[in-house]
């Protein structure tokens, strides 16, 4: 765990496909480069952990993340061509500099056995 206050960053993580990895976070923390998180390309396999201290999480550059994000704490962006494929969830969220995020209907079939995966929308704030 990084220590509050800090802010962190690392490149590349990688998931086999042969287990289940999440890593867990207590400061703020920007992934950015070349960097690739779960090479398997599976979403289900990884999960980043936003611990109540972790305010802040930012996804830069070229990289691209496959798995899902539980920050509720955490104001969560991605700028640059950063690819997010997965799910959120965050406290707020924004994507900016053709940063873009694809929704993986499997983590919801996944999740709930009969299950449509289909993302529902439960607020937005136009601005």
């Amino acid at each position: 765990m990084a220590e509050a206050g800090v802010e962190e960053s690392f490149a590349h993580l990688h998931a086999d496909g042969n287990n289940f990895a999440a890593i867990s976070w207590t400061a703020a923390v920007k992934f950015g480069g070349q960097g690739v998180i779960n090479d398997t390309g599976v979403a289900s396999n990884f999960t980043y952990l936003g611990l109540p201290t972790n305010t802040k999480v930012d996804y830069a550059g070229g990289s691209s993340f496959v798995g899902t994000i539980n920050a509720p704490q955490a104001a969560v962006g991605t700028s640059g061509s950063a690819g997010f494929y997965g799910a959120i969830i965050a406290n707020s969220f924004s994507a900016t500099g053709g940063s873009n995020f694809h929704y993986d209907e499997a983590l919801g079939l996944a999740a709930n056995s009969g299950s449509s995966g289909i993302l529902t929308l439960t607020s937005y704030r136009e601005l």
